[in-house]
């Protein structure tokens, strides 16, 4: 079996959208989120992201759509503090009421020394400890005991985080400043001996070992084997409250503030910025982050839901530009740099220094869907159409080209060129055509390929040319196959290993693996290392096997 690290990109259209400087999706309670209040959130190692609500209970993301969590899968109470998955993969909740912990698709309790104990905070050492922070103190918990904490030192006091530093001792955040656990001995940090603000509120540590400390008031203070540094000031941050923090492999210091959105610093050069409401944030008020494992960042908010920012930045082009419509069917670049787009507005556009120019019936062209666009090693665009086949355009005139000129059918799904300059190009119902260009602008010559000569469905909707001008194709009732030297076709489908006949894209990457997308996941087929199998995939689950679009950028797959 092949092993497979994939990209997922999930794509939706919404009328609705304005451009954003910076890429946030927000989700709340018109998504499915039960209640806009996020006050922790985790990463299973499932990939599914869990949110804990203030009244909502436990909300689960897949990617797609929330599922809830409440009362009657087992939670005590709809009011959820912290998450946890520890290094089994057991899933830790604490509410209001208690701690519980999930087995299958149920929650079960475990019992406490007091009935209804609120469990605020959960986090596992590196010994695999339990450690809760309750009203009442610490308590660790190892198998199924749980004991208290130095009681008579901790009880009396709100906790507000439990961290682990780099040497494996424990950090204990209150409203007196950080306990700290280490070889069995403990020890205070507060305002007497260094630290800005006895408020401690949350904790990181970063690649380097650095601890950075987040506090109600004052910021955030650095915390290093030399000593102790306030850095609110750096970043305007001196009277503001810092509710959560999190540092990336980059170095970056994100934090969550109260009323001024997200502060990303740079320790290297000081540097920071906001990300906030004006930015796509859905609330100033930010109580928790989540770094995930492909880079994105959940940021919970106070009222707003949460929002994902996933780092890229993006322009949006709409109707406001120019387009025809607001879904996009195809995309290419031509040799002058130009992009040209087709939507469901009929017709194509082109991009221009202030927006999009339409091309449509009333400039030479059609009014009839564009599923195809692809730009030739002769600065000719060719446009596949739904009905009335190809069209070429040369720069000044749009020629068409149908079924009554020898194309083989007239609803273009994909065009690709060869090493040799012909164009090829599958059609749905049609088969597949090679068009040889001649000198004459008006006249191609033109092979079909159907079920008459070699081809096991005439439905053809993806193709793809390889390095040794095998032309693969891919159809929606018998899978695969390649056509080369112009005639020998040969044919892969689920007796092959595909997994399924409705095959939607093909995509090589850059060590000669031809991926396979179809409505039942991926196959792969190592294109130039001896004879050609189809390969089962092993690797990361994927969000979805309904696969719609690949495409290889490196060794990476999208």
């Amino acid at each position: 079996m092949l092993k497979l690290r994939v990209f997922f990109i999930i794509l939706s259209v919404s009328l609705g959208l304005h451009a954003q400087q910076y890429h946030f999706t927000n989700l709340s309670l018109p998504d499915g989120l039960p209640q806009s209040q996020v006050m922790d959130m985790c990463e299973d190692s499932r990939g599914y992201i869990w949110m804990a609500t203030n009244g909502g209970g436990l909300a689960r993301f897949d990617g797609l759509e929330f599922r809830t969590f409440s009362s009657a899968n087992g939670l005590p109470s709809p009011y959820i503090h912290c998450l946890l998955e520890d290094h089994t993969g057991k899933l830790w909740v604490g509410s209001a009421k208690g701690l519980s912990y999930k087995t299958g698709s149920a929650f079960h309790d475990l019992k406490l020394p007091e009935k209804n104990l609120s469990v605020d905070h959960i986090h596992e050492d590196q010994q695999g400890t339990i450690w809760l922070g309750t009203p009442n103190g610490v308590y660790r918990l190892r198998d199924t005991a749980v004991k208290a904490f130095y009681p008579e030192r901790i009880q009396e006091h709100t906790i507000n985080f439990i961290q682990t530093a780099v040497d494996n001792s424990v950090w204990i955040g209150t409203d007196k400043g950080i306990f700290i656990y280490r070889n069995d001995s403990l020890s205070t940090l507060s305002t007497s001996n260094g630290l800005t603000n006895r408020l401690s509120r949350c904790m990181a540590t970063d690649t380097a070992g650095r601890i950075w400390v987040g506090n109600y008031g004052r910021g955030f203070d650095l915390i290093t084997a030399r000593g102790i540094y306030n850095m609110g000031p750096l970043c305007e941050l001196e009277r503001s409250a810092v509710l959560d923090i999190s540092c990336d492999e980059d170095g970056l210091v994100w934090m969550a503030t109260q009323e001024k959105g997200i502060c990303r610093f740079n320790p290297a050069d000081s540097s920071y910025v906001f990300l906030g409401e004006a930015d796509g944030l859905a609330n100033n008020h930010v109580r928790s982050i989540l770094h995930d494992r492909w880079g994105n960042y959940w940021f919970g908010t106070s009222g707003g839901g949460v929002s994902k920012y996933s780092g890229q930045q993006f322009e949006r082009y709409g109707r406001e530009s120019g387009l025809p419509g607001s879904y996009i069917y195809a995309i290419t670049a031509d040799h002058h740099n130009h992009v040209w787009v087709s939507t469901s507005g009929g017709g194509i556009a082109r991009q221009s220094e202030k927006g999009f120019v339409a091309y449509q019936k009333d400039s030479g062209f059609t009014d009839e869907k564009v599923r195809a666009l692809f730009a030739d090693s002769d600065s000719l665009l060719w446009i596949g159409t739904d009905g009335q086949g190809l069209s070429v355009w040369d720069g000044d005139t749009f020629r068409f080209f149908d079924v009554n000129d020898g194309l083989a059918g007239n609803w273009v799904k994909c065009i690709r060129e060869d090493s040799r300059g012909q164009i090829w190009a599958a059609s749905a119902g049609g088969g597949i055509s090679r068009i040889t260009k001649t000198n004459k602008p008006d006249s191609l010559v033109i092979v079909k390929y159907t079920t008459r000569n070699g081809l096991e469905s005439n439905r053809v909707i993806y193709l793809h040319i390889d390095k040794e001008d095998r032309v693969w194709f891919a159809s929606q009732t018998s899978g695969i196959g390649y056509i080369a030297h112009d005639s020998i076709i040969r044919h892969f489908s689920v007796p092959e290993g595909l997994a399924s006949h409705d095959v939607r894209s093909l995509a090589e990457d850059s060590l000669g693996t031809l991926w396979i997308g179809s409505t039942a996941g991926l196959n792969a087929i190592r294109l130039y290392q001896g004879s050609l199998k189809v390969h089962k995939i092993a690797g990361e689950p994927l969000v979805s096997h309904n696969i719609y679009q690949l495409t290889g950028q490196g060794n990476n797959l999208w």
